[in-house]
């Protein structure tokens, strides 16, 4: 939403909040994303790939200011899936096959802007577990 006016999306360009598992080792930046918001474009969710400090995204649009994000990954595997709500099916936003990526990566929330900020993003929940198939990602 909007810190300027909360019932409206946010204003401005790139206002975007949501998941990330990076590599946490000192150089280029290598890490993944999912993240929901206004982008150059129109309101979007928002994945990223980002190796060696040089990104690849996708943002198609999204019809409203919330969403359900989940970010899994199994081994060099990772998968980004949304949804409206807790109604709706899992829908894959993307997957990655990213074998540079270490075992351990910091994950977290994340939150960004390339213009002056006009974002709150409010987060309801956030768990982390292990998964033992890339498939079971969107499961309840």
């Amino acid at each position: 939403r909007s810190t300027a006016a909360p019932s409206e999306l946010p204003m401005g360009n790139v206002q975007l909040a949501g998941l990330m598992l990076r590599d946490p080792a000192p150089g280029d930046e290598d890490y993944v994303f999912v993240v929901l918001g206004q982008d150059e474009n129109d309101l979007s969710v928002e994945t990223k790939s980002t190796d060696d400090s040089v990104s690849t995204y996708e943002g198609p649009s999204w019809s409203q200011g919330e969403a359900q994000l989940r970010l899994c990954r199994v081994g060099s595997e990772f998968v980004a899936l949304k949804r409206a709500s807790p109604m709706d099916n899992w829908e894959t936003a993307q997957t990655w096959s990213r074998p540079d990526l270490p075992g351990t990566l910091q994950i977290g929330l994340n939150i960004y802007t390339a213009s002056t900020p006009d974002i709150t993003a409010h987060f309801e929940f956030f768990r982390v577990e292990p998964l033992d198939q890339i498939a079971n990602c969107a499961l309840d």
